[in-house]
């Protein structure tokens, strides 16, 4: 699998992946901050990171082709959560509107927050704290 910036292909080329599913591509932001999960040169995913602060990501939407494996939504993650560290992050938040995100992100070792990058009216907010104990665990 690789991981690709979509703000250095055209939008033609960005709106493809989503087909008729068009909400996401209205966000010109989404292709500023988003990524493609390759599989043989093929898109099988895209997520965005909307930088927070000099510290933190938010990990604003993920969405993958349908016949991917069910675990890949966690592969996602953990793609994120890589380049949020190369960016010298150590924070990921992610929304939650479902169970199953939820669950997912707990099973990540994520922790519920009220501190939020942004307003949303109804579900959680999780943070990464894993990343933060990787960072500290590298200057001890």
């Amino acid at each position: 699998m690789q991981v690709a910036a979509t703000n250095k292909i055209t939008m033609e080329q960005f709106q493809a992946f989503f087909g008729q599913e068009i909400g996401l591509t209205d966000d010109i932001q989404m292709k500023q901050f988003g990524y493609f999960v390759y599989d043989n040169k093929v898109p099988v995913a895209f997520f965005s990171l909307f930088p927070v602060d000099k510290n933190s990501y938010w990990l604003r939407a993920f969405v993958m082709k349908q016949g991917m494996p069910l675990t890949f939504p966690m592969t996602l993650i953990q793609l994120a959560e890589e380049l949020v560290k190369e960016y010298g992050a150590n924070q990921l938040f992610i929304h939650s509107k479902s169970q199953l995100v939820t669950d997912l992100v707990s099973q990540l070792g994520y922790t519920q927050t009220d501190r939020a990058p942004t307003n949303m009216e109804s579900g959680q907010w999780w943070i990464s704290i894993r990343l933060h104990h990787d960072e500290f665990s590298k200057t001890c």
